[in-house]
């Protein structure tokens, strides 16, 4: 599996940006704890990472991307300019490499992609996840933004 990040603002030291830990991905997966609302890497584990291996801070322009191995551990400090720092982070899997449901995770099974017009964007046939936080997440309707607002 990979991953990508794309910025879509500015991603500076100042703002939080990326950061990936070199070659922590030779180590296997790592398996996180929850800590407050998310999964982290076990924080004594960390520790010794740290120790070890060196933190890379992935200052991006808009439109940049980093790729890196999905085991890559990776993560952002807080931002502290007035300005949102906004990513996109894509996960790229092979068909062959569903993942494996354990208790209280929620996997997301291969789903075909549907390929829209070229005028989908423009005409507003899709529904954003941030326009619509309730319910399923998807990009778009299934009829193509028959129901879009």
């Amino acid at each position: 599996m990979v991953t990508c990040t794309v910025a879509i603002t500015e991603n500076t030291k100042a703002h939080g940006c990326l950061q990936v830990i070199k070659k922590s991905h030779l180590m296997g997966r790592i398996k996180p704890v929850l800590r407050g609302n998310g999964d982290v890497c076990d924080p004594k584990r960390m520790e010794k990472v740290i120790e070890r291996l060196e933190v890379v801070d992935c200052e991006m322009a808009p439109g940049d991307a980093v790729f890196f191995h999905a085991n890559t551990i990776h993560g952002s400090q807080g931002n502290h300019t007035d300005d949102t720092r906004i990513l996109m982070h894509c996960h790229y899997n092979a068909v062959s490499n569903q993942p494996v449901e354990e208790k209280g995770q929620k996997s997301h099974p291969y789903i075909p992609l549907d390929k829209l017009p070229d005028s989908a964007i423009k005409n507003g046939l899709y529904k954003s996840g941030f326009e619509d936080q309730t319910g399923d997440w998807n990009w778009y309707t299934s009829d193509f933004g028959a129901n879009s607002q």
